[in-house]
């Protein structure tokens, strides 16, 4: 038998009706997800990111990623389809296309663009099974005009450079470091040096 106590009860529901359509080509998608909500009263919203994200071969082995996103949401949507603008600093994980010196769960907004671009300029200098080492360097950039608390005491709004530098593969595993730059006011700006960089794993499935 299963008790449920007062406190352990919702004290709020919002009913959704929502269609989501996804396109791709050509290393581009096109995302929209839109409904209604019924609060206090009837709502309706939209939600839409565009994104790229290719591998461009510039030599036989020098190579680059590339990625680039932009999202915006109608003031109308409720806070669970804002945006949730984090990284993965703390969490010693690499991830591609994260931001690596922000942390989860660090920043809400309803629009922002954010870019990355990775160079790999040797390719693998050497392959073996269990050893493939690639260097790369890579520059991270994001932009959100907007927080989701207007009170925020350190500014409301996110822009950041991110340079980062790493070798993936040493032996099934790399390493990255990264560094956070940004302006003054912006809510992401910390003036401690440990606070904006990040040192991450990177580590590969092989089978």
């Amino acid at each position: 038998v299963y008790l449920v106590y007062e406190e352990d009860v919702p004290a709020h529901f919002i009913d959704f009706l929502e269609a989501h359509v996804r396109l791709n080509w050509n290393g581009w998608s096109h995302d929209v997800q839109g409904g209604a909500y019924k609060d206090n009263r009837q709502s309706l919203y939209v939600r839409t990111i565009l994104q790229y994200n290719n591998r461009l071969q510039l030599s036989k082995k020098t190579y680059m990623r590339l990625f680039a996103q932009a999202g915006w949401v109608s003031q109308s949507a409720t806070t669970s389809r804002l945006f949730d603008l984090s990284g993965t600093r703390g969490t010693y994980y690499y991830f591609y296309n994260s931001l690596l010196t922000l942390r989860p769960n660090f920043f809400y907004a309803d629009r922002f663009v954010r870019t990355s671009a990775t160079l790999f300029p040797f390719g693998k200098l050497w392959d073996f099974t269990l050893s493939h080492p690639e260097p790369f360097v890579q520059l991270g950039a994001a932009y959100a005009p907007a927080a989701l608390n207007m009170g925020l005491d350190r500014g409301t709004y996110l822009a950041l450079l991110e340079p980062a530098i790493g070798i993936d593969g040493i032996i099934r595993w790399g390493a990255a470091f990264a560094y956070q730059l940004a302006p003054t006011s912006a809510y992401n700006y910390f003036p401690e040096p440990y606070n904006n960089f990040a040192i991450t794993f990177i580590a590969k499935l092989i089978m």
